[in-house]
């Protein structure tokens, strides 16, 4: 016989979704069905316009639902922190899922390491789903492997008093989890790797849309997060992280390509190719996309020194 879930008084699940209603029900489920349960479940709906309120209203008695007028992920995040009572929170995003046994284990950590009022952060393992599958266990923390590339999940279990205290960044349009991990380590905390706690990450179509739609946004980000914590890198270690900015921007044109896009989408793309690096071995095949896109899907090979979207690897870690 399952024995019954208990509730842990010290911790809060935060959601923050936007127009994704079709996902909301596994998430919930993800976290109703935990050997451990949170204290309060806060659902932050920024500004839906699908039917994301009356998924809500299903699970009245277990959520708190709170409707925000649109103002994006880090807003939404902000409010969320202002509304959690609990001293520890999770986060879920809200396509995202809790595999099982997810908050029983961090329960414990945050119980075991929780009188150090340094310890701020425990970090889960990745498990990709839907439209690519793969395992990413969260290595040893450091804030030397920090610096060097974001190891850091936003759907992660924080203590609420340091969240609160270095906050999530509005002009952070994008990585704004490397930033707050970043922020809380500048500011004395601890953050710790929980490898056999499990955050099912699921991708799909939007996923990869989306990330062609952000790529300059991303390279902009990860400039702004230099400039930020400039102080924090050594000119060694600054060299490294521009060059890598670089280097994911490239990586982000080839592997967006698509035979539906738009010929100037593709203009623009090979334009900030040619921006990057017109030395390249793949700018030729980044023109060639661009004029002759279903000749090129039908006669391309992979790609040359670059990864697949997802694929873990030793070669990828070390290039992330």
């Amino acid at each position: 016989m399952t024995p019954a879930p208990v509730t842990s008084e010290l911790l809060t699940v935060l959601i923050c979704s936007y127009n994704h209603a079709q996902y909301l029900p596994a998430a919930m489920e993800s976290i109703l069905s935990q050997s451990v349960l949170p204290e309060q479940i806060l659902l932050l709906d920024d500004g839906s316009t699908d039917h994301t309120a009356d998924i809500a209203a299903t699970y009245a008695d277990k959520v708190a639902y709170h409707k925000l007028p649109h103002g994006g992920l880090v807003a939404a995040r902000n409010k969320g922190l202002e509304l959690v009572q609990t001293e520890w929170f999770a986060i879920l995003d809200a396509d995202n899922l809790f595999d099982p046994g997810y908050l029983e284990i961090m329960d414990r950590v945050i119980r075991n390491h929780g009188e150090d009022s340094r310890f701020a952060m425990a970090i889960p393992s990745r498990r990709y789903f839907g439209f690519t599958n793969a395992f990413r266990e969260i290595p040893e923390f450091s804030p030397a492997l920090l610096r060097n590339r974001n190891i850091v999940d936003a759907n992660s279990v924080y203590r609420t008093s340091a969240a609160r205290e270095v906050g999530y960044d509005p002009g952070m349009l994008t990585l704004e989890d490397h930033d707050h991990g970043i922020s809380l380590v500048r500011a004395g905390y601890q953050c710790r790797s929980v490898p056999d706690a499990v955050l099912a990450y699921r991708t799909h179509s939007t996923s990869v849309s989306a990330m062609h739609r952000s790529l300059g946004t991303r390279r902009k980000m990860r400039k702004r997060l230099l400039a930020k914590h400039r102080e924090w890198f050594s000119d060694e270690e600054a060299a490294t992280f521009e060059a890598k900015t670089r280097k994911q921007h490239l990586f982000g044109l080839i592997y967006s390509r698509t035979p539906a896009s738009s010929w100037i989408s593709r203009l623009r793309s090979v334009i900030a190719f040619a921006v990057e690096s017109v030395r390249h071995g793949e700018f030729i095949w980044q023109g060639f996309y661009w004029l002759f896109p279903q000749q090129y899907f039908t006669r391309r090979v992979e790609p040359a020194e670059v990864f697949y979207l997802y694929k873990d690897t030793p070669v990828r870690r070390e290039q992330l």
